[in-house]
């Protein structure tokens, strides 16, 4: 179905408790799940297995800005799939 398929690569969203700080509680906010959140993006390879992390952000965030400092180099990650 996804031929040259080496790894799918999301980003997930995780509730956190409603920060006591102001700052905190505007920057990990998000809008569209209407609660406080972490966000994490994960990599997995054909087998299903993670193979990169990336360090929790700000509810805010957007995906693709996550995605630029952190993106993992899939072609050796990913080499025995």
């Amino acid at each position: 179905m996804f031929p040259g398929f080496t790894a799918f690569l999301d980003a997930t969203k995780h509730e956190i408790p409603r920060p006591k700080n102001k700052h905190k509680r505007k920057t990990h906010y998000s809008g569209k799940k209407k609660k406080h959140t972490v966000k994490t993006q994960l990599t997995v390879n054909k087998q299903g297995l993670i193979v990169h992390k990336s360090p929790y952000a700000k509810g805010s965030t957007h995906d693709y800005t996550l995605y630029k400092p952190s993106h993992p180099d899939l072609s050796v990650m990913c080499q025995n799939g």
